[in-house]
């Protein structure tokens, strides 16, 4: 019994591959319901241990976020096996850093800063020795998100798109994913640089990069799935 022929859309031998980086539509079913359940952080130290400690959902919120991170890095490093030339450990190496920096902010985020807000206080003063070490650790994670949001939403979608825009797959996503991750990048970077705090961008980022996300997986996926015929052309 002879072996089911591969989808004439794509090549049997990156078969496997591209319906890897078809995860990358899959992360968004986490990034975007767990960006959107989390609330903006307010500007107070105070207010915002109050807001954590209030929060049933805190730890769960941030494990979806996870997952997300998770799915999403998975797709990148399946869209990247598609690129025949040396630069595909560069790339990968670059997404996997960056989501291993993202990970460890978001569990910072969801469990230590959670850890803290609950923890009691019996004297004033050891109430404003939590609040001095929240302060310090929210400007840690505020810098982890910087650089992680650099490598992973910036360099990491910027290098996969300008690689993968000299391949015959996903010509367009490929190339608008090369323009929005250099912007994110340069908007990390500016953030990481003058110490800003991650503000409004960050959720926008990831919000951006998920509908590109869903947009590149969609397209992956569709040329290797029992669809694909030779009438689809790889430029989408």
């Amino acid at each position: 019994m002879s072996a089911a022929p591969a989808p004439r859309g794509i090549p049997a031998s990156v078969v496997t591959n591209a319906r890897t980086g078809g995860l990358l539509a899959l992360s968004a079913v986490c990034l975007i319901p767990g960006e959107l359940a989390h609330p903006a952080p307010p500007a107070s130290a105070v207010d915002m241990l109050r807001m954590i400690a209030s929060s049933a959902h805190w730890p769960l919120i941030h494990f979806v976020q996870i997952v997300g991170v998770l799915l999403f890095a998975l797709g990148l490093v399946g869209a990247t096996a598609l690129i025949d030339h040396a630069g595909r450990l560069w790339v990968r190496t670059v997404v996997v850093t960056g989501a291993a920096i993202l990970i460890a902010a978001l569990a910072l985020d969801g469990d230590g800063f959670k850890w803290i807000a609950d923890a009691p206080a019996s004297t004033p003063a050891g109430q404003n020795a939590i609040i001095a070490t929240f302060g310090s650790l929210v400007f840690l994670q505020g810098a982890m998100l910087d650089v992680a949001s650099f490598l992973l939403f910036g360099l990491g979608i910027a290098l996969t798109g300008m690689s993968l825009a000299r391949t015959p797959y996903a010509r367009v996503a490929s190339r608008v994913g090369m323009i929005f991750g250099a912007l994110v990048a340069i908007v990390s970077a500016f953030g990481f640089v003058h110490a800003l705090p991650p503000g409004p961008w960050y959720p926008l980022t990831v919000l951006l990069s998920s509908v590109w996300a869903v947009w590149m997986g969609f397209v992956l996926w569709r040329q290797t799935g029992p669809v694909a015929t030779a009438e689809i052309p790889l430029v989408a």
